[in-house]
């Protein structure tokens, strides 16, 4: 039947396939799927619906149309909910979880990370993208094969390209006041310590203990004593 769960697999070994036209790699009467060690778990889960030969392995797909339009090189990938990396065709190492009723955007990119319920990512092809509820954005590092702690990559909130290691944007609409704030909290109520406003005006509760350096307005150091 053509509805037969991966009913073309050739040469590829160690894959499990359930569902309507899960790992199929084609919805016609030929196809040639010689991936291995994929799992496919929904309808047309993992390449169940386009005509080509698809090689791709390590690919784990659980929901309908989850990783759907996978191609050639599409390995390694991870997509868990409804559509799920459903957009995606030659891109590879992508981890992808949550729903998607409106299809995620991801097509070519590689080694990126979404994680929530219709999320989009800035770019479609662009690697090492991190989007998680469309507020927290990123540039991965390059991946490892130890570990090793970064030596790039940036996280954005609100902001798609951070320019700094950790960057917050309040974007038209917001009506948020406070960018950045640390507080203390007891039984019975909650202090802030430190606070930045849409402004740039910050806030200090308890002072500031300059140990080294100076406290300079317009690159003039004020000395201690200054009025």
């Amino acid at each position: 039947s053509d509805l037969a769960a991966g009913k073309f697999i050739t040469t590829g070994s160690s894959n499990i396939a359930i569902g309507k036209n899960a790992l199929v790699g084609n919805s016609g009467s030929t196809g040639n799927y010689t991936g291995s060690f994929n799992v496919a778990v929904g309808e047309n889960a993992a390449g169940g619906s386009h005509p080509f030969t698809n090689n791709s392995s390590g690919v784990t797909a659980i929901g309908y149309f989850a990783g759907q339009a996978l191609q050639d090189t599409g390995s390694f990938n991870t997509f868990l909910g409804y559509r799920a990396g459903s957009t995606v065709t030659t891109g590879y190492g992508n981890t992808l979880v949550g729903a998607s009723q409106n299809t995620t955007n991801l097509t070519s990119a590689a080694n990126s990370i979404g994680l929530g319920t219709n999320i989009f990512f800035a770019s479609a092809s662009a690697n090492n993208q991190l989007n998680i509820g469309n507020l927290i954005f990123g540039t991965l590092p390059a991946t490892s094969t130890t570990f090793a702690l970064p030596t790039s990559g940036t996280v954005g909130i609100g902001t798609t390209s951070p320019t700094s290691k950790f960057g917050i944007a309040i974007n038209a609409g917001d009506t948020l006041t406070t960018l950045f704030q640390i507080s203390s909290s007891t039984v019975n109520s909650t202090t802030t310590l430190f606070s930045v406003s849409n402004t740039g005006s910050t806030t200090i509760a308890n002072g500031v203990n300059i140990t080294t350096g100076c406290f300079a307005v317009n690159g003039t150091c004020i000395s201690a004593g200054d009025g």
